[in-house]
């Protein structure tokens, strides 16, 4: 079945339609994220795109009748009727998960050793733009991931995928507008509701000498 069928077919409930999404879509293209979540912000765009467009064709979310059709509904109010964060936000979450579980793995001295703190190499890969996946403790520590307001400020500050250098300060505020972000950055209700429970189990957050 094409998506186009599954997402447009008159005979699926929309909320059936969103489950069809977050088990059989979404997998798919969040695979592997925690080796590829530096990614530059055009790509992530894309990725945003195509859930928007997967979320609007679920219950058939266009345009408002509030705008005469004229007008697409918000972002904002496409993730608050699903119910569910934004992709890069979900892409965040399974990597944070990722490098807290690899974390716990003692009888592997590989996996354990690669996730040893090494701030002084992560901040010098700044400037080359080589940084390694195991950067993301660290890089969300600093706070390059995500802004206290919870947008994910690292797919949000205008990177090349030939220059993935981070010239942003850390902790930076999505709402500086003396730094040139792109793209939308409304944050859904949703993740309001959750951003307490987020950042309570990861270590990284919680150890201010990291």
């Amino acid at each position: 079945m094409s998506l186009r069928k599954l997402f447009y077919s008159k005979q699926l409930h929309p909320e059936v339609k969103l489950i069809c999404y977050l088990l059989l879509i979404r997998p798919i293209i969040t695979y592997g994220c925690p080796i590829w979540y530096n990614i530059s912000a055009s790509l992530m765009e894309k990725i945003r795109s195509l859930e928007r467009k997967c979320l609007r064709a679920c219950p058939n979310l266009n345009r408002s009748a509030e705008s005469d059709y004229m007008k697409y509904v918000s972002n904002k109010a496409l993730y608050d009727t699903a119910n569910i964060p934004h992709i890069n936000n979900f892409i965040i979450g399974i990597t944070r998960d990722h490098f807290l579980y690899a974390s716990k793995i003692y009888q592997n001295s590989l996996v354990f050793s690669a996730l040893y703190p090494n701030p002084m190499y992560f901040k010098k890969t700044f400037s080359s733009g080589f940084i390694p996946p195991e950067a993301f403790p660290y890089l969300d520590h600093k706070g390059y991931i995500q802004d206290l307001n919870y947008v994910p400020i690292i797919y949000h500050f205008p990177r090349h995928s030939n220059d993935k250098k981070i010239k942003y300060p850390e902790n930076s505020n999505s709402k500086d507008t003396s730094i040139l972000w792109r793209y939308n950055m409304d944050t859904p209700d949703f993740v309001k509701l959750k951003k307490k429970k987020d950042r309570s189990k990861y270590w990284w957050n919680l150890d201010p000498d990291y």
